[in-house]
């Protein structure tokens, strides 16, 4: 079969870029630290974050902790809030007493089911947060806002 299509009448404006092209490119290559008892939420971000920035993924509050102080520094930290064990708010507290720089780096990740103290915590610390399931071009520029 073929197609015929007329030649336009008028000069068409060109089309817009895709969403993900005009968010701005990141600056620099982040080092970024993911927190999150699920494994496949820390292997999605990995996945969405590692051609432009160095991520580091755990499962755990303490084992982050552990990262943290053995001299490793985040420019930006993505902690779930929910977790078994040490909870990010936990965790965030922790951090915020040993290591205060790299807790002003903490992005929270949360989940819709979390308790009345968690979103208390999240109203009275001044830290951001993304939602779950966040959209991967929302993290990614929520992370090159975080360089600049």
């Amino acid at each position: 079969f073929g197609v015929h299509l007329p030649a336009a009448s008028h000069a068409v404006a060109p089309l817009q870029a895709p969403i993900s092209a005009r968010r701005d490119a990141p600056s620099r290559r982040a080092a970024v630290l993911v927190i999150d008892d699920e494994a496949i939420v820390g292997a999605t971000i990995r996945r969405a974050l590692a051609r432009q920035h160095d991520v580091t993924v755990t499962t755990g509050g303490s084992e982050a902790l552990d990262i943290c102080r053995s001299g490793m520094r985040f420019d930006i930290i993505l902690c779930d809030v929910m977790m078994p064990h040490m909870t990010g708010m936990e965790f965030y507290a922790e951090l915020e007493r040993v290591e205060p720089e790299q807790a002003s780096r903490v992005v929270f990740l949360t989940g819709g089911a979390f308790s009345a103290a968690a979103r208390e915590f999240l109203a009275i610390v001044e830290r951001k947060s993304i939602a779950k399931p966040f959209d991967v071009a929302e993290l990614r520029d929520l992370v090159n806002r975080a360089l600049s």
